[in-house]
C-alpha cells in the first residue's frame, strides 16, 4: 500500500512548465539530428532495473522496468528530445524481500546536454512532475523530479543514471522514509532497450 503523503506539486508545475518555452537559439548551440525509423514517434523501453543509494539503506532490484514514450524525428538547436510516460517496475524487491516500485506516473520530457561522437552516447535530463520508489509496506516513499540519464545510438540503450531523492512528509506530519537523509542520492542500474532503435547526433 502507498503512504499518504503531501506533496508540494504547484513549484514542480511552474518549474516544468517553464522548461515548455524554447530558450532563443545562441551561436554555440549544436544542432540536434534525431532520427526515429518508426510509423510514428512512439518508442516502448525496456529491461533490467535497480536503485540503490550510497548508504544501502535503499537496495532496490526489478526484474524488469517498462517506459513508453514519444521521440519524433528532426534536426534543431532544441534540446527537448521527447517524453516519457506510463513508466513502472516490475517484481522489484529490496534484500529484506520487501516489494517496491519505482514509477512516473505523469509525464517526463527528456532533455538533451551532450553528445559524444566517439561513443555515440547522448546525456540526458529527464524532468518529471513525479517520479516515485515505494515499499508495498507503505514505509519509505521517495520522490524523484530531475534524473540524469543517457541514450547510446549502438545498441540503442537508454540509462538512468542518479537522482538526488526528496523525502514528503505524511499527512500526520512525521517523515515518509524514517531513516533515509533527505537529498541523498539514488543511483540507478540499468539498460533499457529503446524499440524502434532511435539514433541521436549533434554538429
Amino acid at each position: 500500500m502507498r503512504p499518504s503523503v503531501t506533496v508540494a506539486v504547484t513549484s514542480a508545475l511552474a518549474s516544468v512548465g517553464a522548461l515548455a518555452f524554447a530558450c532563443p537559439a545562441s551561436a554555440a548551440d549544436p544542432v540536434w539530428t534525431v532520427v526515429n525509423p518508426g510509423t510514428t514517434s512512439d518508442i516502448t523501453a525496456t529491461g533490467p532495473f535497480s536503485m540503490r543509494s550510497a548508504d544501502g539503506f535503499i537496495d532496490v532490484t526489478c526484474q524488469s522496468l517498462i517506459t513508453q514514450g514519444s521521440i519524433p524525428s528532426r534536426s534543431s538547436t532544441s534540446a527537448q528530445l521527447g517524453s516519457i510516460f506510463g513508466t513502472g517496475g516490475i517484481n522489484c524487491i529490496d534484500t529484506t524481500g520487501q516489494k517496491w516500485n519505482f514509477r512516473i506516473p505523469d509525464s517526463g520530457w527528456m532533455y538533451m546536454s551532450g553528445y559524444d561522437a566517439s561513443t555515440g552516447r547522448t546525456s540526458l535530463r529527464i524532468s518529471t512532475l513525479l517520479s516515485l520508489a515505494y515499499n508495498s509496506a507503505g514505509s519509505c516513499m521517495l520522490v524523484f523530479r530531475t534524473l540524469a540519464g543517457s541514450y547510446t545510438n549502438d545498441g540503442s540503450t537508454l540509462k538512468i543514471l542518479s537522482s538526488p531523492a526528496e523525502v514528503p512528509t505524511k499527512e500526520d506530519g512525521t517523515s515518509a522514509c524514517p531513516g533515509f537523509t533527505d537529498g541523498s542520492t539514488i543511483t540507478f542500474t540499468d539498460d533499457l532497450k529503446v524499440t524502434p532503435a532511435v539514433t541521436i547526433t549533434a554538429s
